[in-house]
């Protein structure tokens, strides 16, 4: 490095080699002449101050303050402390000088604003400085033909932007992006990572972004706002397959006292929506699972396996999640969620006779509690113990177990919804079935299980023509629950030949019930007096 001379104005500044200071002038003139920086004199007034101070050898003036009085136009009771309109001009800049250079890469000298910082760099691009870019860019490319390196679990929240200079809506998105923040810190299957970075509208620069940050999916929204009227926008970028997978508008009103909790409840819904084990990265993964029903035995992959059990419940799919939770389990025997997972595998095998395990309900309360033991807050292994403690009648654990799932996110439906199936199969209908509707009106996309609950509950009340409604929206063609209860209910309803078609196709699908009826019916209900009634239908219809 050498040092150029001392400027009347501050201390010197080190020169980069193979650089003077009127090649980095004349670079900074080409840049705000350019079609990207002349339709915004903000960035083109934020770039000639940062250069023109650091040249003067005056870097250290440039601070939050400096450059929201000097070069944004800001007034002097500007605070950087509850104020990020300095931080998100920054962004913009770095992005907009991202572009640039991509849609001019002839060019021979570079000035860049690292991340967190607001002191330029300036660089002479020789062609080792191009090719190693370039190479860069093409890690970008590779994401897409190499999953490795998009963690799939992985989400970018893109602090919340907005087109206008109001102090108010500055300070709304600020508030917004931190409130999902904490919203989706709730999902513990999601990990989290957050940029002031705003990518332009060209996918190069979101997905440069994604993969910066190793991750598959990014969250972008904007905020507006009109007569009090404030408008959120989301939407939620898949990186790897280039898509836009989810997007959405939310609005409420600011002139009562309630903003923070509008802006909770907005929090709260996206967080759900997006991170749930039911919300929408979960079922992008499950549908790419189905796609490749091989794969390598990763936890990731068992669970994913798991959990399309979990929704299905058919044979092929305890089959192939057993299959993969115990091999993935032989290789992380520490993994706490891989021993939920067997836990459940084995109970629904067992209570649905797929698999005839010796001491299996041994097996299931080892296997809940060595998951306990090494994570006493993981979510799955409360409800294998609720399983099992709900198969054993011990109902005080079930609603202890049910509480403490739903008090770890209330605002999570699944939790909702596990909560309520505990809540409602062991007697408290009332606030069982009242959290699964809540549910239900939330997700993305339910698993079909909750109808039975509320099917259960219209049939032990004698509302057939409510329970036939509930079994109706029950979608698994190859699980024989559903059947077995339609034709329950349409004997119950006088509708004998519908009855028999539905018992005939639980007889296509569970050709052996009756040699496992007893842990099944157990399974399906913990009171005498619910069985009986559904036994009789189904005694006349020859199916046990």
């Amino acid at each position: 490095m050498r040092t150029s001379e001392y400027n009347e104005l501050g201390a010197p500044f080190d020169m980069p080699d193979g650089l003077t200071e009127e090649q980095i002038r004349r670079q900074l003139e080409r840049i705000v002449r350019s079609e990207i920086f002349s339709a915004s004199p903000k960035l083109c007034s934020l770039l000639n101050y940062i250069v023109g101070r650091t040249l003067e050898g005056n870097e250290k003036r440039i601070k939050q303050y400096s450059i929201a009085t000097e070069a944004l136009g800001l007034g002097e009771d500007f605070d950087p402390n509850t104020s990020p309109a300095v931080r998100l001009d920054a962004g913009r800049l770095r992005t907009a000088l991202k572009t640039y250079y991509s849609d001019n890469p002839e060019e021979t000298v570079r000035i860049s604003v690292p991340k967190g910082r607001y002191i330029p760099v300036f660089e002479a691009i020789t062609h080792d400085t191009v090719e190693a870019r370039s190479h860069g860019d093409a890690e970008t490319l590779n994401a897409f033909s190499r999953p490795d390196l998009l963690e799939p679990n992985r989400l970018l929240i893109v602090r919340l932007f907005t087109h206008a200079h109001s102090q108010e809506l500055l300070s709304i998105a600020e508030s917004l992006t931190d409130q999902l923040i904490v919203e989706f810190a709730g999902y513990p299957d999601i990990s989290i990572a957050t940029t002031t970075e705003l990518p332009d509208d060209k996918w190069a620069g979101l997905q440069s972004v994604g993969v910066s940050h190793r991750a598959r999916f990014v969250l972008c929204g904007t905020v507006k706002s009109s007569n009090l009227v404030h408008r959120i926008t989301f939407q939620l970028h898949d990186i790897r397959s280039k898509t836009v997978i989810w997007a959405s508008k939310y609005e409420y009103n600011d002139s009562s006292n309630t903003a923070f909790e509008a802006q909770d409840e907005v929090a709260g819904q996206v967080a759900g929506t997006i991170a749930d084990d039911f919300g929408i990265m979960a079922y992008r993964r499950e549908l790419e699972r189905e796609q490749s029903p091989g794969g390598a035995a990763t936890a990731h992959n068992a669970l994913l396996f798991h959990r399309h059990l979990t929704r299905t419940l058919t044979h092929d799919a305890y089959r192939l999640a057993r299959e993969k939770v115990e091999e993935s389990l032989q290789q992380q025997p520490a993994n706490s969620s891989l021993w939920a997972a067997i836990a459940q595998t084995v109970f629904y095998g067992n209570v649905l006779g797929y698999g005839e395990d010796e001491n299996w309900t041994d097996r299931v309360r080892y296997s809940a509690q060595r998951s306990l033991e090494l994570d006493r807050n993981n979510h799955y292994a409360q409800v294998a113990m609720a399983q099992y403690s709900l198969f054993q009648r011990d109902f005080d654990s079930v609603f202890e177990l049910a509480d403490r799932v739903l008090a770890k996110n209330p605002r999570s439906a699944s939790n909702q919804l596990s909560a309520g199936y505990f809540r409602a199969v062991a007697g408290n209908w009332d606030d069982g079935v009242g959290l699964i509707k809540q549910a239900l009106g939330r997700l993305h996309n339910p698993p079909s299980w909750a109808y039975k609950v509320l099917y259960l509950n219209a049939y032990r009340q004698e509302d057939y023509d409510e329970a036939r409604r509930q079994i109706n929206l029950y979608y698994v063609p190859e699980h024989f629950t559903p059947p077995l209860l339609r034709a329950a209910v349409m004997m119950r309803l006088g509708r004998r030949r519908d009855a028999d078609v539905a018992a005939d196709e639980v007889r296509r699908i569970k050709p052996d019930l009756k040699d496992h009826l007893d842990n099944y019916l157990r399974y399906l209900s913990a009171f005498d007096d619910l069985t009986d009634r559904l036994r009789q239908p189904l005694y006349e219809l020859g199916l046990i």
